[in-house]
C-alpha cells in the first residue's frame, strides 16, 4: 500500500479523540507539524495552545529579548492563519505544568500532542505534564519533529553511543526512509471554532507576567 492510499484510510477510520489539544512550543508552525499532523488524523477536533513559560521568561536579562518578540510575531502569525481556517490560537502565560493540564482539563480534551524538547529543565518540565495529565485521564502523545533520529535509535549494537562518526553516519544513511524528511501533512479542517477563544493578548501584558 503506498502512502497516499495509507493516508486516506487513517483519516477515514473511527477517531480515537473527540477533542485533542495540540501543545506548541519550539514548533512554531502549523505546516509540516507531526504532533499536529497526528492529532488531526486521530482527533474530530484540535484546539492549538501555546504557554508563555515563565520558569524561562523569568531568567531573561532583558524583558526587550529579541528572542520574546520574535516567538511573539511568530504566535501571531500562526493566529492570523487560524483566522483563515476559522480557528485561533490559545494563549496563555505561566507554568506549563499547571497551564496545560488545566485547560485540557476545562475543555474536556481527550489528549494533549506535543513534540519533543531535548533540553534538560525542558525533559523534566514535560515528564510532569506527563503525570499531572496521567492523574486526570487524560493522554499525553509525544514526537520527534526536530530530529530525524533521536535516543538509542542509532547505538551500536552493544547498546552504547557512536564515538565515530563514519559508522554512525554510514548507519544513519542506511536507517533513513522517505517518511524520515517528506512534510507531515495535517487536516485544516478539524481545528476548533473560534467562537470561544479569546484573542491573543498583547505583548505588554505577557511581559509584565514575567
Amino acid at each position: 500500500m503506498n502512502r497516499k492510499s495509507s493516508h486516506f484510510l487513517v483519516k477515514r477510520k473511527k477517531m480515537d479523540h473527540d477533542l485533542s489539544i495540540v501543545w506548541l512550543r519550539r514548533d512554531l508552525r502549523l505546516e509540516d507539524n507531526q504532533a499536529l499532523s497526528t492529532a488531526s488524523a486521530e482527533s474530530n477536533q484540535i484546539a492549538v495552545v501555546f504557554v508563555f513559560d515563565v520558569h524561562i521568561l523569568g531568567k531573561l536579562k532583558s524583558k526587550s529579548d529579541l528572542r520574546v518578540s520574535f516567538i511573539y510575531d511568530s504566535i501571531v502569525e500562526i493566529d492570523n492563519q487560524l483566522k483563515k481556517l476559522g480557528s485561533r490560537i490559545i494563549v496563555l502565560t505561566g507554568d506549563p505544568v499547571i497551564e496545560i493540564p488545566k485547560i485540557a482539563k476545562s475543555m474536556k480534551a481527550n489528549a494533549v500532542f506535543f513534540n519533543e524538547d531535548y533540553e534538560p529543565y525542558a525533559k523534566r518540565r514535560d515528564n510532569a505534564v506527563l503525570r499531572s495529565l496521567n492523574t486526570e485521564n487524560i493522554k499525553a502523545l509525544s514526537f520527534k519533529d526536530h530530529v530525524i533520529f533521536s535516543g538509542p535509535e542509532l547505538n551500536k549494537s552493544d547498546g552504547g553511543p557512536y564515538k565515530m562518526y563514519t559508522p554512525y553516519k554510514n548507519l544513519w544513511l542506511k536507517k533513513l526512509s522517505s517518511d524520515d524528511y517528506l512534510p507531515k501533512k495535517g487536516d485544516k479542517g478539524k481545528f476548533l471554532a473560534s467562537g470561544s477563544i479569546s484573542d491573543v493578548p498583547d505583548f505588554p501584558s505577557i511581559e509584565a507576567r514575567f
